[in-house]
């Protein structure tokens, strides 16, 4: 039950962590301390949504305060979740360093070994694995680590490279597609635990996909221990009615130089004329649209949209644990732009806009087919009058700054006839106008209000040279890269 002097089964809460952990949360907290008592690695594979970035920063900083050995604790993440960890470290644990490792202005690795957490991306330590393999860490956590899954990929091979004491995994898909998913995972964790490829291959993974249930009961007695899954239903009662969260997104280095270029060029124009308010709320659009992805201003933009890099794996992942899933956008052109990411998926998916005229079918198709778990809804058309309640999940897109008009998306899913706990994810470009207002909603109420009214008295109250500083003025440190 000891080890070394801690509690395996019962550590207490790190006295610097700033947070409440839910009862399920502390189990997860307790299980990777177990865990790391006994020297083993693990998959924390908790649903999406249930926090288990927060369990492992308390988890962190409990080992930090009880002084182990000095080395960085190495997360590797996608580039699209980078700012998250930043922020959930910030918020709930301020006391820890963070050296961020990523973009082409990246300081060098050994500066950073100090530090109490290094982030990367998984490109980034595909591209730098011989620096990294020049260093040792205390962890290396993979977030997201079904990037992992194909055991033969560049990115996988990479990772179990670098030198560390411990390691984690974190996702909510361990499985996929195969077993070979789950070797992948182990092989990185316990190098040899499931025996080489070829030797699972022959001993697990061809019995399994042949239906052979032994041969299932046994990888799972192996795998068991070191893996703790909790699904949304079964700790429901540890949840609140509704939770919601914010989603930070950073933007991609094109859409990050399209959205400036953009900024630059209205905030001159605004400099120039008569600010009409008007022209500011066009202006003010223009940047929202570049915000959720450019192309919905720029005709000839080809590049990515870091919105898109953040919202496609989320829903892929809830598809996969069998949620259904309400997505929001005020913005028509982006919601078809959704529609043809999903069929080049292959993911079927209901649709609700102004133009829709089987309005009550589509619903119903949503309602009662298993089969379709993705409702993509334009804020306006889908935010009054619906009854979803076969969702769980809602994603606002591009959130607007009414709290009366995000309230009624909500409530499409979150209505009497739900018996679920009804998730909330807003998705947030850092560095953009979308975190401006925000700021400018927590800081400067009254004006938020004014801004967002629809009545002409609304816009005539407006500070509109106020507006447009606060708004369109270069934000410190905004953007994407780093």
């Amino acid at each position: 039950r000891r080890r070394g002097g801690e509690d395996l089964e019962d550590p207490p809460l790190p006295a610097s962590f700033r947070g409440r952990l839910r009862p399920y949360q502390v189990a997860g907290y307790r299980w990777l301390h177990a865990l790391h008592g006994r020297g083993l690695g693990g998959i924390l594979a908790d649903d999406m949504g249930l926090g288990k970035t927060v369990q492992v920063i308390a988890f962190l900083l409990r080992l930090r305060e009880r002084g182990h050995p000095r080395a960085p604790d190495l997360v590797v993440v996608p580039r699209s979740l980078l700012f998250n960890w930043e922020q959930e470290i910030q918020r709930f644990a301020p006391s820890l360093e963070v050296g961020v490792y990523h973009g082409p202005a990246r300081p060098s690795l050994d500066a950073l070994m100090d530090r109490d957490v290094v982030l990367t991306t998984y490109g980034t330590l595909l591209r730098d694995i011989r620096k990294f393999r020049k260093h040792r860490f205390h962890y290396v956590i993979l977030d997201e680590a079904q990037a992992v899954k194909n055991p033969l990929s560049k990115t996988a091979r990479s990772v179990r490279r670098v030198p560390a004491d411990h390691r984690l995994c974190l996702t909510g898909t361990p499985v996929e597609n195969s077993p070979f998913d789950l070797w992948a995972l182990m092989d990185f964790l316990l190098p040899g635990y499931l025996g080489t490829l070829q030797e699972f291959r022959e001993a697990f993974a061809v019995p399994i996909l042949e239906g052979d249930m032994d041969v299932t009961k046994t990888l799972h007695h192996l795998v068991h221990p070191l893996i703790l899954r909790r699904t949304k239903e079964q700790v429901a009662r540890d949840l609140p009615p509704r939770v919601e969260e914010v989603v930070w997104c950073s933007m991609t280095p094109e859409q990050e130089s399209a959205y400036h270029e953009t900024r630059s060029r209205l905030y001159q124009q605004l400099q120039r004329e008569e600010r009409k308010p008007l022209e500011i709320l066009r202006a003010l659009t223009i940047l929202r649209q570049m915000a959720l992805h450019p192309a919905l201003v720029l005709e000839d933009y080809a590049g990515g949209s870091g919105k898109m890099d953040v919202l496609l794996p989320a829903v892929e992942t809830l598809i996969a644990e069998g949620r259904k899933v309400l997505v929001y956008s005020q913005f028509v052109k982006f919601l078809e732009m959704l529609r043809a990411a999903l069929e080049e998926r292959d993911i079927p998916y209901a649709m609700l806009t102004g133009q829709t005229r089987n309005r009550r079918q589509e619903v119903e198709r949503f309602q009662k087919d298993p089969g379709v778990q993705v409702f993509l809804l334009s804020l306006k058309a889908g935010g009054v009058g619906l009854n979803l309640t076969a969702a769980d999940t809602v994603i606002l897109a591009d959130p607007w700054w009414n709290p009366q008009v995000e309230r009624q998306a909500m409530d499409r899913a979150h209505r009497i006839g739900q018996r679920r706990t009804v998730f909330v994810l807003r998705l947030v470009t850092r560095g953009t106008v979308e975190e401006k207002v925000r700021i400018l909603q927590e800081r400067k109420r009254a004006l938020a209000e004014a801004l967002i009214r629809e009545d002409a008295r609304g816009v005539k109250q407006v500070d509109w040279d106020e507006v447009v500083d606060l708004l369109f003025a270069r934000m410190e440190g905004g953007g994407g890269g780093r």
